[in-house]
């Protein structure tokens, strides 16, 4: 892994120029007076500091090495928590005693042991105990799952393997030795998984079998993406770790004036990362420093533990170098006083978190450095003196480096000042990766330099300042993407205080780009948040208004000339279906086309989708209407059928799928990602508040403003309908199990509606009539609304078309499924209706119970004097029972397939089942979706048929 700063180039080529080949050159008149340490001839830059010589004994293991140096040390490793210490005089023999345990247990030179454990006072007794031995060490994050566990103990060849102790169990599946390390080894503990630990370490430290180890022999192997590719093993020598330890921790110890041996270094970087590793299990340990170790990060521990243990000097990661900051600012910096220096490495550091650093802590000395897995960790240290303060500089090269900064294009070599590929060459450089050859030769060439991938530059003084990496350009369908353009789009966000972009490999698109951020402390921003952000950045208003101007245009002259030429088809699903087909033609024809029509109506769909509820719920609010002349005993009819319908039609739609799916045999395939909208905001609830206030008090005082009553309390009654949304999606998840935001929107119109009838002396049947008119000449709020039903189902067609392959794969299960619960959903319900004995017209409102509003409002339109606001209000009460009890209900039964799940939620409970079940089972969403829409299309199609309808008639009676 990488570790790098990424500056700000502006700030460091004022007086640059652009040559031809994007190198920047700064004073151009000078760039033939070139300091002692670049050669022009060559290219290469060499150490300012003098050489070191390193020991030229070829029988020397590192192990040996670190603990040849004698030192002052009283403790070298604490457990920040307990306090529990290994003191110097104890650590030595503990490793001596490690490696003869594992050689009575069987392990031998050459052996990979894998050490899988967060970070520990044990961690260093146990590494330098392998490779004592002449075994090889492989380290993990221990947060790895176990198919990545797996997949590196068999590149490798893992024999033993160290993990905590709660792990052990899971690690059984490896077919390899496990043993259990104990967070601490308390004295007299009967631990069973610490036993064999605590056997280890019990052994007899002078045995005689130690074997003979060259410098030239492997110590570890440490998996790094490098400079191509996906995750391979950086195989490194004892050599290569003295060269460390000397080159970079002690060397960097001489500069200073205080003795190593009264430092006290807190670590909370992790152990099993190359940067942790060279420090705290190493360098640090021959130099009788005191490592102070916390195995998990917590940032008031952290300060805790500095002021507890007068920590001197912090080595940390950017986000801990914020959070550090942050605790300062908080009033923490008292606590902190002991502290001389903190140095920052492993990843790129923002320049805004240095400066809040160097404000905020001025008396701290702060320095970064710039190293790889495939160089030890060696490469550049920063080195700040009285006189000099370069902190945004990755420092001055190590001795015995060396370095080039080549064109990636024409291949020569660059001078200071010119910015391209760093290449390294050093005793740290690795031997190569394992069993891969290529990958070798691609990174090291035959004069042994390591080609990092990072584009930097040295300025005039010998300073390296990394810039970026020239493997992340992002190559987006053709288009070629500056991660740190991204980059620049998500600090600027008030809750993000750093981010970094990737790449990630793409079928269609080549490649998208993947952002990792660090929240603020406190914020709530979410992933929704973040894309809202960003998108509004890169795609504006106007590309919303003209994709969504097009759909609303689409369905308003299909609905005209549907009328026009007394075509019973809903005109909405004719569209979806041309929609659908001018896509797939486009995609077998012009891929890039169809993709180019999908992302530009992107942001039309993420419109909807961010809305939709608001568009079921006209129906809901005018119930008391809907209802007024249903007879109490007919009313409790209909709740009966539609809750027994609820259930039953889960369990037929759920068996089929799962029936099929056992037949078909199918495996699973991940399905597309679906962009997901932005949540609302302060400022669009202040908005509407505003809206709401002043339409309110303007229709009481002028009851016919805009012509007649409905226009004049649109405005209010709409605005009431979208507050209660916006108050309804913001209640906390446990409230709005039993208070759907749809309800919550519902009764918010409704409250408004009671409130102008009360204070107007109107009533609330009139003002209930002004919100849904259903009439083209005088709308209401409602009718503005549920204007967007027909552009829904036409967005159905790009849904679709996103999971087509999806679709085509599990089209047996989806379709078999879709197809058997509509026939039964509408038979069922008519049949019920005529034996419980339920009025003919009402049961024929309610047939289409378990299909979405818009597309039920197409299917009654297909009958004879039916009520569509109770078909509007059925359908959205199934929809929230289905809300609140579906996954307890599907759990009960036992249902476990997502597939299953999926299907059965959506042809129960169509749009809102589905939110409220992929909220929680994200793999359920592509089948819900799907079986979403298609439940509506067939029910529309079949019911479309006029044989299909007459029977229905038939058993209603």
């Amino acid at each position: 892994m990488v570790t790098f700063l990424k500056t700000q180039l502006s700030s460091h080529v004022i007086e640059g120029e652009e040559s031809g080949n994007g190198e920047v050159e700064k004073n151009p008149s000078k760039t033939h007076s070139f300091p002692f340490w670049y050669c022009a001839e060559t290219g290469i830059y060499s150490s300012k500091y003098p050489s070191i010589k390193l020991p030229e004994d070829p029988l020397l293991d590192v192990v040996s090495f670190i603990f040849s140096h004698k030192n002052g040390g009283v403790s070298a490793l604490v457990d920040s928590a307990s306090g529990i210490s290994i003191s110097y005089s104890e650590l030595y023999p503990l490793v001596k005693s490690m490696a003869s345990g594992l050689q009575q247990r069987g392990v031998s030179q050459g052996d990979v042991v894998l050490i899988l454990l967060p970070n520990s006072i044990y961690f260093p007794v146990i590494l330098l105990g392998v490779l004592a031995l002449g075994a090889i060490a492989t380290t993990m994050n221990p947060f790895s799952n176990l198919l990545e566990i797996k997949k590196q103990a068999l590149d490798c060849s893992v024999t033993l393997a160290f993990t905590s102790s709660d792990k052990v169990d899971q690690l059984s599946t490896l077919d390899i030795p496990v043993i259990g390390v104990p967070e601490i080894l308390v004295s007299g503990s009967n631990c069973s998984e610490s036993s064999v630990f605590y056997e280890l370490i019990s052994c007899d430290p002078n045995w005689d079998s130690r074997p003979k180890i060259s410098q030239q022999d492997t110590a570890a192997i440490l998996y790094s993406s490098g400079t191509t590719g996906v995750g391979k093993g950086v195989i490194l020598t004892h050599g290569n770790f003295i060269a460390m330890v000397e080159t970079f921790v002690r060397f960097e110890a001489s500069q200073y004036e205080y003795s190593s041996s009264e430092n006290v270094y807190l670590d909370v970087t992790p152990m099993f990362h190359v940067y942790g590793l060279s420090l705290f299990v190493m360098g640090l340990l021959s130099l009788g420093t005191t490592i102070v170790v916390m195995s998990k990060f917590d940032a008031d521990e952290m300060v805790k533990a500095i002021e507890r243990y007068n920590v001197t000097h912090f080595p940390l990661v950017p986000p801990l170098l914020m959070a550090l900051t942050r605790r300062a600012k908080d009033g923490a910096s008292s606590s902190m006083k002991s502290l001389k220096q903190v140095s920052c490495g492993a990843a790129p550091v923002n320049p805004k978190s240095i400066e809040d650093f160097v404000h905020t802590l001025p008396d701290v000395d702060f320095i970064q450095g710039y190293g790889m897995t495939e160089s030890t960790a060696t490469g550049t240290r920063g080195y700040n003196t009285e006189k000099l303060h370069n902190y945004s500089s990755v420092g001055l090269l190590a001795p015995n480096m060396q370095a080039k900064v080549v064109d990636w294009i024409t291949g020569s070599t660059l001078a200071p000042n010119c910015m391209g590929e760093l290449w390294l060459c050093g005793p740290g450089v690795m031997k190569g990766y394992l069993n891969n050859l290529e990958a070798t030769k691609s990174t090291i060439d035959d004069n042994g330099y390591l080609h990092t991938g990072d584009i930097a530059y040295f300025d005039e003084e010998g300073y390296l300042y990394v810039i970026d990496r020239l493997k992340e350009t992002i190559k987006y369908k053709g288009f070629q993407i500056a991660p740190a353009d991204l980059e620049s789009v998500l600090v600027s966000h008030p809750d993000i205080i750093d981010a970094a972009v990737t790449g990630a490999r793409d079928e269609e698109a080549g490649e998208i780009p993947v952002a990792f951020v660090v929240k603020r402390d406190g914020c709530a921003v979410s992933q929704t948040d973040v894309i809202d952000f960003v998108s509004k950045q890169v795609f504006g208003v106007l590309h919303l208004l003209v994709s969504l101007g097009i759909i609303l245009a689409m369905d308003k002259l299909l609905k005209k000339a549907f009328v026009e030429a007394a075509i019973k088809f809903p005109s909405a699903l004719f569209g979806m279906f041309c929609t659908f087909a001018v896509l797939t033609i486009l995609d077998s024809v012009v891929p890039k086309a169809a993709e180019g029509l999908m992302n530009f109506f992107e942001p039309a769909l993420l419109f909807i989708q961010r809305w939709l509820p608001l568009f079921y719920v006209p129906s809901l609010v005018v119930l008391p209407l809907a209802v007024k002349d249903v007879p109490a005993a007919s009313g409790a009819k209909i709740c009966f059928i539609l809750v027994g319908g609820w259930l039953a039609s889960l369990c037929v739609a759920g068996f089929t799928a799962i029936s099929v799916r056992k037949m078909v045999k199918t495996e699973m395939i991940p399905a597309e990602p679906m962009a997901k909208p932005s949540p609302f905001s302060s400022l669009e609830m202040w908005t509407w508040s505003g809206i709401f206030l002043a339409s309110f008090v303007g229709a009481l005082y002028y009851p016919t403003a805009l012509g007649t009553s409905a226009r004049t309390c649109l405005p209010f009654l709409l605005s009431s309908t979208v507050l209660g949304y916006l108050i309804g999606s913001g209640l906390p998840s446990a409230v709005k199990k039993v208070f759907h935001p749809i309800i919550c929107c519902a009764v918010s119109a409704d409250l408004a509606a009671i409130a102008f009838g009360y204070l107007s002396k109107s009533g609330l049947d009139p003002v209930l009539g002004d919100y849904l008119t259903k009439a083209a000449s005088n709308p209401g709020a409602g009718d503005i609304l549920m204007g967007f039903l027909g552009s829904v189902i036409i967005s159905f067609a790009f849904s679709m078309f996103k999971q087509r392959k999806l679709v085509k794969r599990h089209a047996a299960e989806i379709f078999t499924s879709v197809i058997i619960s509509t026939l039964f959903s509408l038979y069922s319900t008519a049949l019920i209706g005529r034996l419980i004995g339920l009025e003919p017209n009402l049961t024929i409102s309610i047939l289409p119970r378990c299909i979405t509003v818009a597309l039920a409002l197409s299917i009654v339109s297909l009958f004879e004097g039916v009520n569509s606001s109770l078909t509007a209000a059925v359908v959205v009460l199934t929809g929230l029972v289905g809300a609140n009890f579906v996954q307890a209900v599907l759990d009960k039964l036992g249902f476990n397939d997502p597939i299953a799940r999926g299907i059965a939620t959506a042809s129960s409970a169509h749009g809102l089942g589905t939110a409220a079940l992929s909220a929680k089972e994200p793999e359920a969403l592509p089948f819900c979706a799907i079986a979403y829409a298609l439940t509506g299309i067939f029910g529309s199609l079949i019911c479309s048929v006029p044989a299909v309808r007459q029977s229905l008639l038939a058993i209603v009676g």
